[in-house]
């Protein structure tokens, strides 16, 4: 599959705004610190999988190249 700039944009904004709808949500409950910090590291351990498919996705052909 093949994300064209343009798609990449709009997913990294979609994910962007979803973040910080998320992170209002959760700190409008006026977490603790330490519970702020476990929310945290959960969210980047989450994320970690996902950011890695979607950088090799499309990275390793030079722009134009055939699939």
């Amino acid at each position: 599959m093949v994300v064209t700039t343009g798609h990449r944009a709009v997913q990294r904004s979609l994910g962007t705004l979803s973040g910080l709808v998320i992170t209002a949500g959760i700190m409008a409950l006026h977490p603790s610190q330490g519970v702020t910090i476990v929310i945290a590291a959960v969210a980047v351990g989450l994320a970690q999988p996902l950011l890695a498919k979607e950088l090799c996705a499309g990275d390793a052909r030079p722009a134009g190249a055939e699939p």
